[in-house]
């Protein structure tokens, strides 16, 4: 994955573990999803995200989900 993809996906891991607003504090972090998706879920599940409101990203493939995870032991 582009360095550009990495920092989406970081940047999509490190705020989904919490759900803070200027008005609203959990306080509580978000459930993992660590091994409920497949490779080929996820890559589909990143390539609608970063294709959304307009956005003309390539496609996220199974092959880079399945490096990364291998990279990073999630």
């Amino acid at each position: 994955m582009s360095d550009n993809r990495t920092q989406t996906r970081q940047r999509r891991e490190e705020a989904a573990a919490r759900i803070d607003t200027p008005h609203f504090n959990s306080g509580r972090k978000m459930p993992s999803f660590a091994g409920k998706l497949t490779d080929t879920e996820m890559a589909r599940v990143l390539t609608f995200v970063r294709n959304t409101w307009g956005n003309d990203a390539a496609p996220v493939t199974t092959h880079e989900v399945a490096r990364i995870r291998q990279e990073t032991g999630k």
